[in-house]
């Protein structure tokens, strides 16, 4: 995470901050799933000042912008269900960093956990949007953890390990989930579980990456195949793909001589969104899903997070 974006999350976090101290892969990320379909709205969160960001849609091409959240907190961290019809989100306005849902046009929001663990991040919906799975600080580093998207129920820790996972995507069939980890060292490298309970005792989950840098925030293509993620062993961060089925040398998208990450692909598989801070301050981009024709989407405000949704 570059020293500019590590500032103003900083600051969207406020006090809550210090529960995500020496837990750097807590810091705010998003990690979204992309379910097939027709390209609909793009998904962001905005930094407004004062420790408040809210949560905003737009066209594919940048028009038609929508504020959805309207408060003196933080909401961030949107990911869209799968046919596009509700938005999950984290907001800190009850005093702890809770999940949330609401409908896509803003209306009916709905909270889902209450405290119960440390800042609860990350929420992505399962396929079939009966679950919702996010990233929590424990007294072991960090978890991914499941819950279902109506709030019912109880909460499962997938990724009970003495170490730090984060980052959760569902795969488009939803029998796998992908995240990051420091399992094996101090660095984070993209892992896949199975994403059944019952089947992460004793199976390991498959390691795609091996870097000396971190790679983190794991995204699956719609048809399954391939994962988008955001490195660092550029020196800066930068998109990369790889194959979501076997370890394979990934390819750098972006190759730019700024900070890229938060990436998410479109519904048609044929485009990613991702936040770069290329012009100064942080904005939204789309390009295509091989890294040609990059465009901007937000000018000059501190957007980031983007996720795509399919048209409901």
């Amino acid at each position: 995470m570059t020293t500019a974006k590590s500032t103003y999350l900083k600051v969207l976090a406020t006090g809550a901050i210090i529960l995500l101290a020496g837990l750097l892969m807590l810091a705010a990320r998003p990690a979204q799933a992309a379910f097939p379909g027709t390209n609909g709205r793009i998904v962001y969160a905005k930094d407004l000042g004062g420790g408040n960001s809210e949560i905003y849609t737009m066209r594919q091409d940048g028009t038609h912008k929508k504020r959805l959240t309207n408060n003196t907190t933080s909401d961030s961290m949107p990911a869209f269900s799968p046919k596009g019809r509700r938005i999950a989100f984290v907001s800190n306005r009850s005093g702890n960093y809770d999940l949330y849902t609401m409908l896509a046009d803003g209306t009916h929001k709905k909270r889902l956990t209450s405290g119960g663990l440390a800042s609860e991040i990350n929420p992505t919906f399962s396929p079939d949007g009966t679950k919702i799975a996010f990233a929590a600080n424990v007294t072991d580093g960090g978890d991914i953890f499941v819950v279902n998207s109506d709030g019912s129920g109880t909460i499962t820790n997938l990724t009970p390990h003495a170490s730090v996972e984060s980052d959760p995507t569902f795969s488009p069939d939803g029998t796998k989930i992908a995240f990051a980890s420091n399992r094996l060292g101090a660095n984070e490298e993209i892992y896949i579980m199975n994403a059944a309970p019952e089947n992460n005792t004793t199976n390991v989950p498959l390691r795609l990456t091996n870097e000396l840098a971190s790679d983190v925030e794991p995204t699956f293509s719609p048809d399954g195949t391939k994962i988008a993620f955001t490195s660092y062993r550029d020196g800066n961060s930068e998109i990369y793909v790889t194959s979501s089925t076997i370890p394979l040398p990934p390819m750098n998208l972006t190759k730019y001589p700024s900070s890229d990450t938060d990436p998410a692909f479109s519904p048609d598989g044929k485009k990613l969104t991702f936040t770069s801070n290329r012009f100064t301050e942080w904005d939204v981009f789309v390009m295509n899903s091989d890294g040609s024709a990059w465009d901007h989407r937000t000018v000059a405000g501190n957007y980031y997070e983007p996720d795509w949704g399919p048209r409901p």
